[in-house]
């Protein structure tokens, strides 16, 4: 809009009469041209069926041939007009068969006892007698024909010769019935023949001989070269196999590599119009014998447009397609010529409407400077300026009008000022009203915040007593249905603890306020645990799990362990619950890109050696797969695969949600492989992560379970308001030694620890009374409390509040709910313990 504020007015008036000029002339065009590519298209429609159907035609008639001869000659056998063991009755009968059929290249008949006895046409178009039997010493011997129609002299030899090993002989005597040998290159005419065969049987069933009729194909690719497709069109036959047949090119089809016939397939032929046909048809059904009847299709060639046609040739047990290719271009020359017609017209239209628009302008341009001036006299304030015009047309009205308005203008400028204050004014108000807005909203996404981490709380902690117990019942409940019926509810526990902490951290993503947490982690310990997390299942479904570490991994990096066991556990957890037979595979491998410090300079200084690595991490799995329209929706929030069955897989949506956005804030990204029916793999790619050398002898974790520890002469303190949280502890830790004592609020336990001294206290940070925060303060104010450990034990789930519970003094932190095996290792860092016998 700012560039025609430039465009001179003139310019604005001529341009509408070429428009509408170009605009109609561009419709007149286009359907020109349209017009004109149906009639093309009719056209070409036509062309092909008629060319399919002369084909159609003279294959039927010519292929034909050879399986009536058959069938004389199978007569003249059996009605005793034939007779193969007389000679002259013989020779005559195959001579005046060969010379009654001019397109046939040889008829014959072979016998079970390996004699071979015909007539043949040579190359030069010579009609030949043939023999082979004990006579000729098994050799097929090829005679000259005297007047009579007998043999005469000998023209050539082909020793060794046995019909009984030629494919023909093998065909009719194992298919019993007329048929087909499959097509070769004929030894006389140099050029790909067929044979039609049939066999004979005496009057006891035996087989008497099989009949043979040579057919070159050289005649059937001449016609097809006769024909006229177009300017450039080509039409070829194609065997079910995707083999040439014959083609309207000079081109072979087939080829001799070292002495050995080799068939030429279509989609590989020498002519590129025959090539590309044949890929698009493959292409289009797959496989040659998946085309069932007649169809017409198109498709296009480096931009242009080609019709193709094909039929089947389903006759005399021939499975055979005709294909006819026409370019579009071979009819475009008049539409062509239309177009260029055309836009000559639309040039001397143009011209035309430029005549008009410039004189045009000019009348109604001449006024309009006139009212140009004025305006520029009202400008500077020169109100009793009067436009004089002798026209009573609409620029007379407007000339007068501008004087009424420059009048009015002048008594309206006075209260300019006063119209722009109050304006001012409303729109001070406005922003006001959206800075009250924009409070609002920060306090309804801090109300849901804190909404979502009490409901968090509140369902942890009755959370914990459920999964604690259950734990404990699991180690009394011997029936296989009491342990099953605990076994789900704990794993129903455990998937409702993960939805709450799904839509928590999706808050937190979205509020911004989920930080990445980098810690030394060791990256098989990670692996391996998710593989025996997942045992259970993939087990029960049959499945394969599959982990790959490659060698060169380092044993520890720097790396937020909480947020990468979410992602291996949304992603394992998907490729466990949408497979259900074959496999799923963990892949685990590293690109290190540099080297912080050599291994020496850090010994040399005593520190850890670390290096900069891209960690690559594959899940693969052979379940259902995802199809490519929806896999971009699956990381939205919310959001399941189109069709999926809810009652079957369940699910909230969040899973991969999060996932992405926790592997995009470690700077990193996910890409998925999948296609419908045949399994998916998610590749996440984290950059930079810092590999850890340590120097030193790693520390190793125990499993206080099986070791039995034990506490001698130790007493805890464990203080929450809710009694099952106070039982739960108390059956985790007696069993060990444990003395446990109880308080129910903040004031007790000062009390308590004041009076027993415990050795060890286990707080919650939400009581009556007094809470959490309160007990700590006052414990670490007074000299003889400020030596008692502190373990918290709390429902909340946020970052922070491991922070300010940490910066307050407690010693240890562990979040509801709570297993007997994280307990039992945070006590252990705080009281001395001991290996009991089992």
């Amino acid at each position: 809009m700012h560039m025609l504020r430039k465009v001179p007015l003139r310019t604005i008036l001529i341009i509408p009469f070429i428009l509408q000029l170009l605009i109609a002339a561009g419709l007149v065009s286009w359907l020109s041209i349209k017009n004109s590519e149906l009639a093309v298209y009719d056209v070409t429609t036509r062309l092909r069926t008629e060319t399919s159907n002369r084909i159609f035609e003279h294959l039927k008639s010519h292929m034909e041939i050879p399986m009536v001869v058959n069938r004389l000659n199978a007569n003249a056998l059996e009605t005793g007009l034939l007779d193969i063991h007389n000679k002259p009755e013989r020779e005559r009968y195959f001579f005046k068969q060969q010379q009654t059929f001019p397109d046939i290249a040889m008829n014959f008949i072979g016998t079970p006892q390996g004699e071979f006895m015909g007539a043949r046409r040579s190359a030069s178009g010579e009609i030949q007698l043939v023999l082979a039997s004990d006579a000729t010493g098994n050799n097929s011997n090829y005679f000259s024909v005297t007047p009579n129609g007998e043999a005469g002299e000998l023209k050539e030899v082909f020793r060794n010769f046995d019909p009984r090993k030629r494919p023909w002989y093998i065909t009719g005597e194992k298919l019993g019935q007329p048929a087909w040998s499959d097509i070769y290159r004929h030894f006389v005419f140099q050029d790909l023949a067929i044979t039609a065969v049939r066999p004979v049987y005496d009057a006891s069933g035996r087989l008497f001989g099989v009949l043979g009729v040579d057919y070159i194909l050289t005649g059937l690719n001449q016609f097809l070269q006769g024909l006229q497709i177009g300017k450039t069109g080509k039409t070829y036959i194609v065997e079910r196999s995707g083999n040439l047949v014959a083609a309207s090119t000079l081109d072979k089809a087939y080829r001799l590599i070292d002495g050995k016939m080799e068939r030429i397939r279509a989609s590989e032929s020498e002519t590129p119009l025959i090539r590309e046909a044949s890929r698009f048809l493959e292409n289009h059904y797959g496989d040659w014998r998946n085309i069932p009847v007649q169809e017409q299709l198109d498709f296009f060639v480096k931009g242009e447009r080609q019709y193709v046609q094909v039929s089947p040739f389903e006759e005399y047990g021939l499975h055979w397609l005709i294909v006819v290719v026409v370019p579009e271009k071979d009819f475009m020359g008049l539409v062509e010529k239309n177009t260029l017609q055309t836009l000559g017209l639309i040039g001397v239209a143009m011209m035309v409407a430029i005549a008009v628009g410039v004189w045009t302008s000019h009348w109604v341009i001449e006024p309009i400077r006139r009212l140009n001036r004025a305006a520029g006299e009202y400008a500077q304030g020169n109100w009793d300026y009067q436009v004089d015009f002798e026209r009573e047309d609409e620029v007379g009205t407007l000339g007068k009008s501008l004087t009424s308005m420059a009048q009015q203008q002048a008594e309206l400028f006075g209260h300019l000022e006063q119209k722009v204050a109050e304006r001012t004014r409303e729109l001070e108000e406005k922003n006001l009203e959206l800075i009250e807005a924009n409070e609002k909203k920060e306090l309804a996404a801090r109300a849901k915040s804190e909404f979502l981490a009490n409901m968090s709380h509140e369902i942890r902690t009755p959370m914990n007593a459920i999964l604690g117990f259950s734990e404990i019942l699991g180690e009394h409940v011997q029936d296989e249905q009491g342990r099953r019926y605990l076994e789900y509810i704990s794993t129903n526990g455990e998937t409702l603890l993960r939805i709450i902490n799904d839509i928590l951290d999706l808050s937190k993503i979205e509020a911004g306020k989920l930080e990445i947490q980098l810690r030394p982690a060791n990256l098989a310990a990670i692996f391996e645990e998710m593989q025996r997390g997942f045992a259970s299942q993939v087990e029960g479904k049959g499945l394969q799990f599959i982990l790959d570490m490659a060698p060169e991994l380092p044993r520890q990096v720097n790396i937020d362990e909480v947020r990468l066991r979410q992602i291996l556990f949304n992603l394992i957890g998907n490729a466990v619950k949408f497979t259900y037979r074959g496999f799923i595979k963990v892949a685990v491998r590293s690109m290190i890109e540099k080297l912080a410090n050599s291994l020496e300079e850090e010994q040399s200084l005593g520190t850890d050696a670390t290096e900069k690595l891209n960690l690559i991490i594959t899940v693969q799995d052979s379940g259902i797969g995802i199809a490519a329209e929806q896999q971009q929706a699956i990381f939205e929030a919310f959001v399941q695969q189109k069709g999926q069955d809810a009652n079957r897989y369940g699910g909230t949506g969040l899973g991969l949600t999060i996932t992405r956005r926790l592997v995009e804030m470690m700077d990193g990204q996910i890409t998925l492989q999948s296609e419908a029916g045949k399994g998916s793999t998610f590749t996440v790619r984290l950059p930079n992560i810092e590999a850890v050398r340590v120097l030193g002898r790693e520390k190793v974790s125990q499993n206080v379970l099986q070791a039995h520890v034990r506490f001698p002469d130790s007493t805890i303190l464990v203080a929450d308001d809710e009694e099952a949280n106070r039982a739960l502890v108390k059956e985790f830790l007696e069993p060990h030694g444990l003395t446990c004592l109880e308080a129910t609020n903040g004031r007790e336990t000062l009390d308590m620890a004041e009076k027993v001294r415990p050795d060890l206290v286990i707080l919650d940070m939400k009581m009556p009374v007094l809470d959490g925060y309160g007990v700590l303060q006052i414990m670490k104010s007074d000299d003889d409390l400020a030596t008692i450990p502190v373990i918290v034990l709390t429902a909340s789930v946020l970052e922070e509040e491991e922070a300010n519970v940490r910066q307050a003094g407690c010693a240890g932190f562990l979040r509801k709910p709570v297993s007997r095996q994280q307990l039992l290792l945070e006590v252990m860092r705080f009281l001395p313990s001991e290996k009991a016998e089992k």
